[in-house]
């Protein structure tokens, strides 16, 4: 099988990572080239063998590109981004880890996104003193639609919040206080909004496990191959730059361990040399 420049590139960052956090050697290089009858069974071949010199010990890398599904584009990616720039812009102000849960559709126009982090950053300063772990969500979307006017707005739902706020009210943004430490703010796991970012994760990481997808090869087949040949280790890496962390982890959980039960390791590959995250 002839692999994609970005296949071979996110091994080849994954191995130098893991390299550098375990203090092992491991080379990276094609499965067939370091054992090359698998050419001729191209079903059972898996990706990539790292093999550590020293003492002939090797771990077999199976690499897997999860499609962008457009709602994650849409939802959980930007959302992502946007958090750090709000995180940055709470510096100094407050202490402890915050999470957004429902926000809106993040259509911001670029000079808005400014605006909107620093009314954020500020609403949840003024907030903070009240919160604490482990105490419920607040909807500070009036308050942040003071600050800044262009915050979107929804339909009513029902009777009672017409009366409250006439046929349109703020785009709700629940923030809770997830820990005392450090001076964050994220996208919460399990946060969805107009778009429903589980489901947009759900379809994007079935196109790989779904076990009636014909166009897949079997991960959990491929290295069962290389448990045969005799891999120290079996590493299933996500290339999944858009995807939550906790999502990914929480959609592996409900996985039938049947379906991965050659798979000693699951690794979700970010965009950086140093952003990879195990989930399994």
């Amino acid at each position: 099988m002839e692999h994609k420049p970005s296949e071979k590139a996110c091994a080849d960052r994954f191995i130098w990572w893991y390299n550098a956090k375990n203090g092992s050697n491991y080379r990276c290089c094609e499965a067939e080239e370091y054992f090359p009858e698998l050419k001729k069974n191209k079903g059972k071949k898996w990706d990539y063998v790292a093999l550590q010199e020293a003492d002939s010990t090797w771990i077999a890398v199976e690499v897997k590109h999860v499609p962008r599904h457009p709602g994650l584009d849409r939802g959980s990616l930007d959302w992502r981004k946007f958090c750090q720039q709000v995180t940055n812009d709470i510096q100094g102000k407050v202490s402890g880890t915050y999470g957004l849960t429902f926000p809106p559709p993040p259509d911001f126009r670029q000079n808005q996104k400014r605006t909107l982090s620093r009314a954020i950053a500020t609403v949840i300063a003024e907030a903070a003193p009240t919160m604490s772990v482990g105490s419920p969500e607040k909807d500070l979307s009036t308050e942040i639609g003071i600050k800044f006017p262009n915050w979107p707005q929804r339909q009513w739902r029902d009777i009672t919040e017409y009366d409250k706020w006439g046929e349109y009210r703020p785009y709700e943004l629940q923030v809770y206080k997830e820990s005392d430490e450090g001076c964050q703010v994220k996208l919460a796991a399990l946060s969805n909004g107009a778009y429903d970012v589980v489901a947009d994760h759900n379809q994007a990481l079935d196109e790989v496990f779904n076990p009636n997808n014909p166009d897949r090869m079997k991960a959990n087949v491929q290295l069962a191959a290389a448990k045969e040949k005799g891999a120290e280790k079996t590493i299933l890496l996500l290339d999944c730059a858009f995807c939550n962390d906790d999502l990914v982890r929480n959609y592996v959980k409900l996985l039938d361990p049947a379906a991965i039960c050659n798979i000693d390791c699951i690794y979700l590959a970010g965009s950086g040399d140093s952003q990879f995250t195990r989930v399994l």
